[in-house]
């Protein structure tokens, strides 16, 4: 578990949401999900993601901070919204308090008897309610290791038979991913490919890392490449 007041708050959250494996419990009181250091996109990145096994615990008043970086006590509540939206387990305590920690240390031992309710099981997670995670990720698959050993991996696109590609900046190779989920690498000397993406004419485009001599523009064809897919080289 992990806990915490004000940025406090908001950094103990942000631990947990980013190892889950270490940190299953949080508990969050008057956080500063407000624009400081990009506080406030946390809700909407919260909405984006596929929920982990976190249970989180809230606080937050009415009479919170209301300064020119934001509002504490909405930043509160979109956070609890937004938790719930993606199926987090996550409860709140609102008061009518300001910025201190009169109201979060007085609920925090119902606070932790919820958040420890049923250890050592982990959280259970409800359904996420966003369109876009129902149609792209089975919500209830375990993580599956595609592949291991790169250098500094980038720009994975989808082409439109559904195989998918992506960049070893670090050592110049573009690998490519069929259909069975099978890993081959697919060309190298990639001046250290970046970005890709598919155009409107079905065709890949690359973006190289490596300027060198190369002006914009300058395209590199793949030997292996099906008719209307090439590699085409920008920089600037």
């Amino acid at each position: 578990m992990i806990a915490g007041n004000s940025s406090g708050g908001i950094a103990a959250f942000m631990v947990a949401f980013s190892r889950p494996q270490r940190f299953t419990r949080v508990f969050t009181g008057v956080g500063t999900y407000v624009s400081m250091r990009g506080g406030d996109q946390i809700a909407g990145l919260v909405r984006k993601i596929e929920p982990s096994p976190l249970r989180v615990f809230l606080q937050g008043g009415t009479n919170d901070n209301h300064l020119d970086v934001g509002d504490w006590w909405i930043g509160n509540q979109a956070m609890q919204r937004a938790l719930q939206f993606a199926g987090y387990e996550v409860k709140h305590a609102w008061g009518e308090g300001s910025h201190n920690a009169k109201h979060a240390t007085s609920v925090f031992p119902d606070a932790m008897r919820w958040l420890w309710k049923d250890w050592p099981a982990l959280p259970e997670n409800g359904k996420h309610q966003g369109g876009t995670i129902k149609e792209t990720i089975y919500l209830d698959a375990e993580w599956e290791l595609v592949g291991e050993g790169y250098g500094f991996t980038e720009g994975p696109v989808a082409a439109p038979n559904g195989e998918v590609y992506f960049n070893d900046l670090r050592h110049s190779k573009t690998y490519h991913v069929d259909k069975s989920g099978a890993v081959s690498e697919w060309t190298s000397n990639t001046m250290r490919a970046n970005g890709m993406a598919y155009g409107p004419d079905g065709r890949r485009y690359v973006l190289a890392a490596t300027p060198a001599k190369y002006g914009p523009s300058t395209r590199m064809e793949t030997k292996k490449s099906s008719p209307r897919e090439y590699a085409e080289t920008t920089w600037s």
